[in-house]
């Protein structure tokens, strides 16, 4: 019986966890850029660019996480924590997210989309939950048109 109580006690907050992601699409038919600025204040930040040795490693190991197939150019900037992306025509990207994430999107500081002209829009990490779309699933999405 205590077998049976504890696997049901498991299975309650086991089922629970669900993945929190955030991602941009490019809907225009031109590049547009999206640099994603880390919070460097972040304990988790912190923890995972220890845990990498150094930020580039730390930026290439969130970014393969979250998309599986990218085999674009990075450019990584340690001082200021960022990366760069080139996002082609219909390009998806997940800029953070995964199993235990919350949705205050506090590790990232901010993401800068710019297009073509060179316009930016910003839009800081703790307004991601609510600049983003909410799709099912925890999905956020920003869609460039």
């Amino acid at each position: 019986m205590k077998k049976i109580v504890l696997l049901l006690f498991m299975i309650s907050f086991s089922s629970c966890d669900r993945a929190i992601s955030a991602s941009v699409t490019n809907q225009k038919n031109e590049l547009c850029n999206l640099k994603i600025y880390y919070n460097a204040d972040s304990e988790t930040v912190k923890d995972y660019i220890v845990q990498h040795k150094n930020f580039e490693n730390f930026s290439k190991f969130i970014i393969k996480y979250n998309n599986f197939n990218f085999k674009k150019d990075l450019i990584n900037d340690s001082i200021e924590k960022s990366t760069l992306i080139k996002l082609s025509p219909k390009d998806s990207f997940v800029i953070w997210g995964g199993v235990f994430r919350l949705k205050d999107f506090n590790e990232i500081e901010k993401i800068e989309i710019i297009n073509s002209n060179n316009q930016i829009t910003e839009i800081k990490g703790l307004e991601i939950s609510t600049s983003f779309e909410l799709k099912e699933g925890g999905r956020y999405l920003y869609t460039i048109k």
